[in-house]
Order: C-alpha cells, then sequence, then structure tokens
C-alpha cells in the first residue's frame, strides 16, 4: 500500500484508494492486483506503481488518470527478462523516483523526462525491499532481504571523491582506453 503524504488517503494494491481517516471509499479498481511497490511523490499529485513486469506505471495522485510508463534499463532475470520491482521512492524534490528490483538491482528514473538515470547502480545483489531518500536526496537509504540497511551517496562530489580514494587519478593512457571520446585531464 501507499499512504498519501499528506495522509488524506490510502492506496491498497489492487488499485483501491480509500480516504483518511475515515476508510471511506474513493477509487475502486479491484479488477486486478496493480503491483506490489508503490510510493507517493512528495506532493501526492503522482504515484508510482511497479506492474510486476519490470515496468513502473505513473498515475496522478487519485488514481484515476495515468500519467506515463517507466519501462527499460538492464534486464535482471535469469531469463533476460526485467527483474520485478520490489521497492520504490521518490526523491524529495519529486523529480527522481528510485526503483529497486527482485534481483538487487537499483534504477534511477528522471521523472520529468521518464528516462533512466545512468546504469543501473551496484549493489549486493540481495532482493531490495526497502529504498528512502536522504532528506537532502544526495544519498539513497537501501535495505535488502538478508542485508543490513546501507546508505549509497548520490552527490557528484561524493561520487567523484570516493572513486578518486579508491583508485586515483587516471594516468592518459588510462583515460585513453575508458574515456577515448575526451581529452585528458586531472581527476583528483
Amino acid at each position: 500500500m501507499a499512504l498519501h503524504p499528506r495522509a488524506s488517503r490510502m492506496t491498497l494494491n489492487d488499485g483501491t484508494v480509500l480516504e483518511l481517516p475515515t476508510g471511506r471509499l474513493l477509487h475502486d479498481r479491484t479488477e486486478r492486483d496493480v503491483g506490489d511497490a508503490m510510493a507517493y511523490n512528495g506532493d501526492g499529485d503522482l504515484l508510482a506503481v511497479a506492474d510486476g513486469s519490470g515496468r513502473i506505471l505513473l498515475y496522478d495522485g487519485t488514481m484515476r488518470s495515468p500519467r506515463g510508463v517507466l519501462a527499460g534499463g538492464e534486464p535482471e532475470g535469469a531469463d533476460g527478462t526485467p527483474a520485478p520491482v520490489t521497492a520504490l521512492t521518490f526523491s524529495p524534490d519529486g523529480r527522481t523516483l528510485a526503483a529497486g528490483t527482485q534481483a538487487g538491482g537499483i534504477r534511477l528514473w528522471d521523472i520529468p523526462s521518464r528516462t533512466m538515470i545512468g546504469a543501473p547502480l551496484p549493489t549486493s545483489g540481495d532482493r531490495v525491499r526497502t529504498l528512502a531518500f536522504s532528506a537532502d536526496g544526495d544519498s539513497l537509504h537501501i535495505q535488502g532481504s538478508h542485508t543490513r540497511p546501507r546508505t549509497r551517496s548520490l552527490a557528484p562530489e561524493q561520487l567523484v571523491a570516493e572513486l578518486c580514494t579508491r583508485v586515483g587519478p587516471l594516468t592518459p593512457g588510462e583515460w585513453a582506453a575508458y574515456i577515448p571520446d575526451e581529452d585528458h585531464r586531472a581527476t583528483c
């Protein structure tokens, strides 16, 4: 289920929308399960719903009008199909959606353009159960089925610092091998 940010309504995984605190039925879509993972953006005017096939359906906050579909990314299933999405969360500004999968992958989506941001984030491979952005949106908190909670930095300057700590500056030869279309420059 997903709780509206102002706690004015709750959406169940069968598509039913209830008014809170009365429990009055606002919208009934019980013809099928809509998905196992759902999340409202901070304004409550957009609801992301994982449909079980690796796609994420976007609806208005009342779940009455479709707003788009997020599909694509790296196949993660053993048969080459996208792994089902098991966790969703919006960034505080509502511009980014993080989606964790049954196969342990995490994809970031730019909501205004409906495009995936970069490659899937590397993880331990454990099924993603819960995701949450930090209040500033610069980190993503991740909980797996069998792994302890961890935090992944998303801020570009923090990622550069982490990379420099791990591998150091790229030599001109390494630069040419990994970034052949750009002129060499100091990286750390």
